[in-house]
């Protein structure tokens, strides 16, 4: 996949996306599951297939429509009543709260991709504005600060928060307002052909292909060094080694 040609002058600001791109997952689904339910002494095992299917509608239904962060906790502490309600904690609001707690507090499954902290320090000490626009619950900042990664961003969008999600062109619309910037004027890197770099190009930025989990060999790029040299004359910068 080919980046969109360059804008005539140098885009003055980079928009990320998060996961995939900013961060990736280094616990499982499944271990990350496991060790929210032993806060409340739950092991995996005991709780049935049943049970584990309707927690996860429950999340697919309800995920879309928070948009605060204590509707996120509110909808964690209603999964985290499904996993209880056959067990003698069927009811105890504390263990509820508890469980919800863990179940919310999945940002240590995720670590930042390798070279990514230093490549964003390099943009920020040289002046490119950046931002992030992500499909995430309203946790998302939250989610930033916990990475070490929130500083480097003068504006956040996500999809919780905002009530729309991407690929759909009122969310790149909704992040150019939150800029104040043309789109022509900004790159977006994003791992998804689908969710990210179609749509973004179709809103008229300059779109990256970053792809560090290598599920698509046409990608700009797969490592941060290669982004480095894909990113950089685009804002305007010497892509040489520093």
């Amino acid at each position: 996949m080919k980046i969109a040609a360059p804008c005539a002058h140098p885009c003055s600001t980079v928009i990320w996306d998060v996961g995939g791109t900013l961060v990736d997952r280094v616990v499982g689904q499944t271990e990350a599951l496991a060790h929210a339910l032993e806060a409340v002494g739950l092991r995996l095992e005991a709780v049935d297939a049943a049970t584990h299917e309707r927690a996860h509608q429950q999340y697919l239904r309800t995920e879309p429509h928070w948009r605060t962060p204590e509707q996120e906790q509110q909808g964690f502490e209603e999964i985290a009543a499904l996993f209880l309600e056959r067990t003698d904690a069927a009811g105890d609001t504390d263990q509820i709260a508890q469980l919800g707690q863990a179940l919310g507090g999945w940002d240590w499954v995720y670590r930042p991709v390798p070279g990514i902290p230093e490549l964003l320090q390099e943009l920020g000490a040289h002046g490119i504005r950046q931002a992030v626009a992500s499909n995430w619950p309203p946790s998302l900042p939250r989610f930033l600060r916990n990475q070490r990664l929130h500083s480097h961003f003068s504006v956040i969008v996500g999809s919780g928060a905002e009530g729309c999600r991407k690929p759909g062109p009122l969310f790149y619309r909704r992040v150019m307002e939150r800029l104040g910037v043309d789109a022509r004027t900004a790159v977006f890197i994003g791992n998804d052909p689908d969710l990210d770099i179609l749509p973004a190009r179709a809103a008229g930025l300059v779109a990256v292909h970053f792809d560090p989990r290598r599920q698509h060999a046409g990608a700009d790029a797969h490592d941060v060094p290669t982004l480095r040299q894909h990113l950089l004359p685009l804002v305007g910068l010497p892509a040489g080694d520093r």
